[in-house]
């Protein structure tokens, strides 16, 4: 017997000697655990039998963010945890932010829309073939057949592997979920028998094993089997459902094999999630998963195996000051300034292996910072800080949104089990001391928060503003938008105030002293797209509500990421990104209330951006406004700015921050004396950091009769670049001279239209130093010095 086991085990090593090319990624939708690994062979004994021994299982793999069949799809194809409307009549262009494996693996590779797809049994699943995300979407989408059941999807995916050869596949069948929700044990079990069979075909045919004799895949495919959630334990309603936090909802199965995925092998000590998925396929498939959150699941591969993929080659690294530089994933900055002030700074690392929120501070201006601290210190890896925000006064407030692990009773009848589950709380942290010491206090928990909690302090009354879900009369929360505060040397309040139940993308929040206000980009019943809406409340019981967008079809637009500030004079200002749903670029726009929010301008766009624009963020100092933004004009991400010294009236030119060749994101900035703090994530060396720069505000932008312009001279760079702003169409000339005033060359001589220019000079055989330039536009001769660093 012995002989036989180690014959056998031989076998299976010889069959995978080949790096792995191809992945596919089977979701067998609504898969309870307790019918699944933890009934070993008895309804999947062909995943049990025959498959687990070729590969790897996990026996505590988890859904950590809302247990839901569109989330759950959304999170495995993207590596992030997104909430997407969880319906059937989800119009398809309602999708996630970040990119999906098949715009990496296209991208990347440069491959067709035919080498990647999804087979997906659910009409809710279509929204996984591309993302929102302007540097990836639809040019880099993968092929997209639904809605069948699970025999027919058999049928699709065997017809496509002969006829395409896609190498990479998301497939999801249907039934078992669907059979679960009936309430019929019976047939449920008989479902989940049936899918146990399909995925075995699917493997048969990989291998090109009889009556299979398509060797394409043969020896060099990666098979993933999993789900997207679990159903309800006993103990809380039972298998019908599912979408909670239970243990029942969470604990999923996992198994994978193929080349260079050991063999045999169950692991029971290390914990994983849906997150790891994608970045653990562009490990082995050799595609880059940028934004992708979770980490590789090295533990489940050959340890020989040479990855072919070295991104920390690829990029190069400018001047500005990194305030992470450690070796995780640093991510989502905050950055604020106090009345004292003292520059607070936060982001999002996973360096210690967990995501928490680290924490420094300067007290000159950003020229040097306090060391690394970390807010919300809890010991060893069960508690979790996944989103995190700030803001200051004459104290100071940090939400963090995130879960912990918990024991929890699964059985309805004794003797009950125990078993672990993960419970999402929205954390807050307040200091009255600069950020010295901090006082920690939670709230009440529910399913999941899924988007960062905005915070306001303002005359030492702290607030914060939460989205949670939940479905269920057990449940202490339900689904919606939740708001909480705590006045002046008082306690929080004992019940959070649900503002509004709707599906949040992202919100901020205001409290001017007077009245809190809350701006959101949420979804309205019967819309498909994102609105943006505005509440207000006195005291926090009650609310005014007012919609700052309302489309009308056909123009359907998204609306994401608004930004909200008062300025001095008590004008609210509003920015936000605005797309429409078929075609088009995403670009910022702006409105504003001099009434205090209760009646707006009419909306207006601000960025001219040739490919897009998002991500906006909105600071307001006396009569000025700045708006940081992502733009993708320069063939990547770079962080650009655009502003306004009339409080919106009009705006100056767009300028570019940063000048890399890598992912330039989220940026934030706070205003001290005469220096605009600029923080973003950013790519550099193969690594998300946090970087600062500093930028002049009364001095980097000139303006002479309505004419602005403005020289960038980056370090490191073949190019400067020159912003225009032209009141009238006008032959432009502009000439280079040298510090001595001798003439060197015509740069440019054109005819320019009215408007916004970016141009950008090459600096061939021109060597650093200082140099003049010489504009000359009808009768006007403006002069600028420039500086060469190389």
């Amino acid at each position: 017997m012995k002989r036989k086991i180690f014959l056998s085990l031989f076998i299976f090593s010889l069959i995978f000697s080949q790096n792995p090319e191809n992945a596919f990624i089977i979701i067998i939708d609504g898969l309870r655990n307790d019918e699944a690994f933890e009934s070993e062979s008895l309804y999947i004994p062909h995943i049990w039998n025959d498959l687990k021994p070729l590969g790897t299982i996990y026996t505590r793999f988890w859904n950590k963010g809302w247990t839901a069949t569109t989330a759950g799809h959304n999170t495995i194809a993207c590596g992030v945890r997104q909430i997407v409307r969880n319906t059937g009549g989800v119009p398809q262009d309602i999708r996630p932010e970040k990119p999906t494996f098949f715009e990496y693996y296209r991208q990347f590779l440069n491959l067709p829309e035919t080498a990647c797809g999804a087979i997906m049994g659910k009409g809710n699943c279509r929204c996984v073939d591309f993302s929102l995300e302007p540097y990836y979407g639809e040019n880099f989408k993968g092929f997209l057949i639904y809605n069948g059941d699970d025999t027919t999807i058999a049928n699709w995916v065997h017809k496509i592997m002969d006829s395409l050869h896609p190498r990479l596949v998301f497939i999801n069948l249907r039934e078992v979920d669907a059979k679960g929700h009936s309430g019929d044990y019976s047939a449920y079990l008989s479902a989940i028998k049936i899918a146990d069979s399909i995925i075995y075909e699917f493997y048969k045919h990989i291998q090109g094993i009889p009556p299979y004799t398509d060797t394409f895949y043969r020896n060099k495919t990666i098979m993933i089997v999993t789900t997207d959630h679990g159903r309800n334990d006993d103990a809380h309603l039972g298998f019908s459902g599912h979408g909670e936090w239970d243990h029942g909802c969470r604990h999923l199965l996992f198994l994978a094999l193929g080349p260079e995925i050991r063999q045999n092998i169950i692991i029971d000590s290390i914990e994983r999630d849906q997150i790891d998925i994608i970045p653990t396929l562009g490990y082995l498939l050799g595609f880059p998963t940028y934004f992708s959150e979770g980490e590789i699941m090295t533990e489940m591969i050959e340890p020989n195996f040479q990855p072919r993929l070295n991104l920390k080659s690829n990029y190069y690294s400018f001047n500005y000051l990194n305030l992470s530089s450690n070796s995780g994933f640093s991510r989502d900055p905050e950055i604020i300034v106090d009345k004292e002030g003292r520059i607070h700074l936060i982001w999002l690392d996973n360096t210690r292996g967990k995501w928490e929120v680290y924490y420094r501070k300067s007290y000159d201006g950003g020229l040097t910072w306090t060391p690394i601290r970390i807010i919300f210190d809890f010991p060893g890896r069960d508690t979790v800080i996944w989103y995190s925000r700030i803001s200051a006064d004459d104290s100071l407030i940090v939400s963090g949104m995130g879960y912990a692990k918990v024991a929890q009773r699964i059985d309805s009848l004794s003797p009950s089990r125990i078993d672990s589950t993960f419970i999402w709380y929205p954390w807050v942290a307040t200091s009255i001391d600069g950020g010295e010491n901090w006082q920690v206090v939670s709230f009440l928990d529910s399913n999941m928060g899924s988007c960062a909690s905005p915070v306001s302090v303002k005359n030492n009354r702290y607030a914060i503003a939460y989205w949670q879900i939940g479905k269920f009369s057990w449940e202490r929360t339900q689904k919606g938008l939740y708001f909480n505060w705590r006045p002046f040397q008082q306690n929080w309040q004992e019940e959070p105030k649900r503002i509004i139940n709707r599906n949040f993308q992202s919100f901020d929040l205001l409290d001017d002293s007077n009245y809190f206000h809350i701006i959101g980009s949420c979804l309205q019943p019967g819309d498909e797209d994102y609105e943006i809406g505005y509440w207000q409340s006195e005291n926090g019981d009650s609310w005014r509500t007012q919609w700052i967008t309302r489309d009308t079809p056909p123009e359907i637009f998204y609306d994401f990421d608004p930004s909200l500030v008062k300025d001095d004079t008590d004008f609210l200002h509003l920015v936000w990104a605005r797309k429409p749903n078929e075609n088009g670029n995403w670009q910022i726009y702006y409105s504003k209330s001099i009434d205090n929010g209760y009646s707006w301008t009419p909306i207006i766009q601000i960025t001219q951006s040739p490919s897009s624009a998002w991500k906006p963020k909105l600071i307001a100092k006396r009569d000025s406004l700045y708006v940081l933004f992502v733009d993708y004009r320069d063939n990547n991400s770079e962080i650009y700015l655009i502003r306004s010294t009339n409080r919106g009236l009009s705006w100056l030119p767009e300028e570019r921050i940063t000048y890399n060749n890598s992912f330039s994101t989220n940026p934030k900035g706070v205003i001290w004396n005469d220096k605009l703090l600029v923080v973003w994530q950013d790519f550099q060396a193969g690594n998300w950091d946090i970087f600062l720069e500093r930028i002049n505000t009364s001095v980097s932008i000139q303006k002479e009769d309505n004419f602005y312009y403005k020289i960038s001279t980056p370090f490191l760079s073949d190019n400067f670049f020159l912003n225009l702003a032209l009141p009238y169409q006008a032959k432009v000339q502009i000439d280079l001279y040298d510090v001595k005033g001798a003439y060197l060359k015509t740069i440019l001589k054109k005819e320019l239209n009215k408007g916004n220019h970016q141009l950008t000079f090459k600096k061939e055989r021109i060597f650093k130093g200082i140099y003049f330039l010489i504009l000359r536009m009808d009768k006007k001769l403006l002069k600028e010095k420039i500086i060469l660093f190389n």
